[in-house]
């Protein structure tokens, strides 16, 4: 028995009718080499989620591609990728496929994890037995700064997030109910993650699969970005943050906002009043390190310390950082939250793990995100 909140009922009856497992495809964890984050200089480890993607005609070129909720286009290490990141890894190879086209328009950007340089692809990509004729960047150089891009071993990054103006033939958001023909019905990507490095997740494309979450699923409208009419972002408004239960009373007025984007190394708690958070290396102090609550749309969503520490060997390492954000916020778009009439006082950045807690559901359709507590949801070891 599951439950649903608020409106939607109907709309989950639809995806659950259209369910299908030949819409799913698994989803693996990867732990990072211990790495530096410059912008607290701390010691933490990437747990990043990777799902297997088929490209080309014929559909044979497949590739581990990093799933990033924050990021739109899909960054694939070309053939002719000439940097250390590329050289143990299996590359696209456009000359292999028979659907390929380009008109060699280079394409140069920056992600958390570093830059890159490229030209821009289409091709046929199949995911999940669903496929897709769109657009990527074919990257030729990378210069990661975040070096966990590099020991994690993938063939580049699928992309999730929800296209700004210009980007829409790069989104599989935007792609997915137009080209699925009937296998899809609805701009919905469902994410379940594993809580084992050594098990499985799973993806799913246009449906919801009750027997990835227990409870029910909280829908929780999407927010647009400081100066965008539409969401440009995984963003909902947070009612309260509670510390142990307590309020911490930075939510009034609306003034709060949470971020899923699973690029992100750790938690980010952008607010200037907020107690820091650490753990020696050797464990001590973990037992009375606090656990964060996001309460939205009448639900609370716990965030307890099993899931923002670390534990690597006999060491531990602290993923979740309370920081002023006019002073540590080195993202654009995110300190655009901090400006102007509108502006928040505190935005919450949820990495990768948190699905490894909440089962997700990214409705693009009806500009939604869907939360409920995952069926064997716990920390990831």
């Amino acid at each position: 028995i599951f439950m649903i909140s608020g409106v939607g009922f109907i709309f989950l009856l639809t995806l659950l009718e259209n369910f299908s497992v030949a819409t799913q495809i698994k989803i693996y964890a990867r732990e990072s080499t211990p790495y530096v984050v410059g912008y607290h200089n701390t010691t933490t480890i990437d747990i990043q989620f990777v799902a297997g993607v088929y490209f080309g005609t014929p559909s044979t070129q497949y590739l581990n591609l990093i799933i990033d909720t924050g990021f739109v286009p899909t960054l694939v290490y070309g053939i002719n990728c000439d940097t250390t990141d590329c050289e143990t890894v299996q590359r696209y190879n456009h000359t292999a496929s028979s659907t390929w086209h380009s008109n060699l328009t280079a394409s140069d950007g920056t992600i958390p994890a570093g830059s890159y340089r490229g030209m821009i692809s289409e091709d046929m990509i199949n995911l999940a037995q669903v496929p897709i004729q769109a657009q990527f960047v074919e990257v030729d150089s990378t210069n990661w700064t975040r070096l966990a891009y590099s020991s994690l071993h993938s063939s580049g990054i699928l992309g999730l997030a929800i296209p700004l103006p210009g980007q829409e033939s790069f989104s599989f958001m935007n792609l997915l109910k137009q080209q699925g023909n009937d296998t899809v019905k609805a701009n919905v990507i469902s994410l379940s993650y594993p809580t084992r490095i050594s098990s499985a997740g799973l993806l799913s494309l246009g449906i919801i699969d009750p027997a990835q979450y227990t409870g029910k699923i909280t829908w929780l409208p999407l927010l647009s970005m400081p100066g965008y009419k539409s969401p440009t972002k995984w963003m909902f408004q947070v009612d309260d943050l509670l510390i142990n239960g307590t309020s911490s009373q930075l939510c009034a007025n609306s003034a709060c906002v949470a971020i899923l984007d699973t690029s992100a190394a750790a938690y980010r708690f952008l607010s200037p009043n907020l107690p820091s958070v650490t753990v020696q290396t050797d464990c001590t102090g973990q037992s009375s390190l606090p656990s964060f609550t996001i309460s939205a749309s009448g639900s609370d969503f716990v965030i307890p310390p099993s899931n923002y520490v670390v534990n690597y060997g006999k060491s531990c390492i602290t993923n979740a950082y309370p920081t002023n954000q006019t002073q540590q916020s080195t993202d654009v778009e995110l300190k655009k939250l901090f400006d102007g009439p509108s502006a928040y006082t505190t935005a919450i950045v949820l990495p990768a793990r948190f699905i490894s807690m909440y089962y997700t559901v990214m409705d693009w359709d009806r500009q939604m995100l869907g939360l409920a507590t995952a069926a064997g949801a716990g920390i990831i070891v």
